[in-house]
């Protein structure tokens, strides 16, 4: 049995390591889906560090920093503790990693859905009126087909090792 807290811990710390080297990329991202005409990676670059400096490339973090270092706290603490408890119930072991991936990929959506729709309104200077729900549905396919996918290969490679 794993450690409960120290998923938790280690969820929340891989959260901030995301942050750090991933939003840059993200904000470009966000960015090329609100143009009409395409940024180069280096053009983007060249825009907002000529202004903002190269702290510019963080523009939104506080948003992201907010959902992502608990969606990755919830999705990895929910992933091992649902399996801990499922393994403690009269559930046939081989659906375990489907129903944890399941709740870890539900979980980790209704806390990023509104954290996304912040962060995109943010990085794209929009009036923030309220924070909402669009893409729930697509999001948690996604989120639950991922986490399901993942945790059950992850039981395979053990079971190979």
């Amino acid at each position: 049995m794993v450690n409960n807290y120290l998923t938790y811990f280690s969820g929340g710390i891989s959260g901030m390591v995301e942050i750090f080297f991933i939003h840059p990329i993200e904000y470009y991202k966000t960015l090329n889906q609100s143009v009409e005409k395409k940024l180069s990676f280096k053009n983007f670059y060249n825009i907002v560090t000529k202004n903002n400096g190269i702290g510019g490339l963080y523009k939104g973090l506080y948003p992201r920093m907010i959902g992502i270092i608990p969606m990755r706290t919830i999705f990895w603490g929910t992933l091992t503790t649902s399996e801990n408890i499922l393994h403690n119930q009269n559930i046939n072991k081989k659906y375990i990693p489907a129903i944890a991936g399941a709740s870890a990929g539900l979980l980790q959506t209704i806390i990023d859905c509104p954290v996304e729709s912040f962060k995109t309104k943010l990085m794209n200077n929009n009036k923030i009126n309220r924070i909402n729900f669009h893409g729930f549905i697509p999001n948690t396919t996604r989120n639950i087909l991922f986490a399901t996918i993942f945790n059950i290969q992850k039981k395979k490679w053990k079971n190979i090792n």
